[in-house]
């Protein structure tokens, strides 16, 4: 029964780190510009975030900001609040970094191919823009 527990012990070590490794891009995060929060969750396999706080969440009229440049117009009337802007992360063991991502930018109507990594408290975010790439670092709030 003892060589049996030293066996299991290490690869209950490495299941339990890998988990937490997978898991780690989940919470709330805060733009570095301090003007969104989002939260990224796990749906399945993948992972995708959603805004959940906005700086400034009114227009000059009060109104909530709706996200008017959307591509899909079923969603030009809906609130940027509450809006997907991550969807289909998936997590990549050899690199402890999640690829295959799309990232959704309301102000301008655009999506991105992306990645993430999480170092320490940072969240980064690199996209594909025409003319090179582009990083966006968040802060973990929760």
């Amino acid at each position: 029964m003892r060589p049996i527990k030293v066996f299991l012990i290490p690869i209950f070590v490495f299941v339990s780190l890998y988990v937490t490794a997978q898991n780690n891009i989940e919470g709330v995060w805060k733009s570095d510009k301090g003007d969104y929060m989002i939260k990224i969750a796990s749906m399945g396999q993948e992972y995708q975030g959603r805004i959940v706080w906005m700086l400034d969440e009114k227009d000059e009229n009060g109104q909530q900001k709706l996200d008017a440049k959307n591509p899909d117009e079923k969603f030009r009337k809906l609130p940027i609040k509450g809006s997907k802007i991550i969807t289909s992360l998936k997590f990549d063991s050899e690199n402890n970094s999640w690829s295959g991502g799309k990232l959704y930018i309301p102000e301008e109507g655009k999506f991105y191919n992306c990645e993430a990594k999480v170092s320490g408290n940072k969240l980064i975010i690199n996209y594909s823009l025409n003319n090179g790439d582009k990083t966006w670092a968040w802060t973990r709030q929760s």
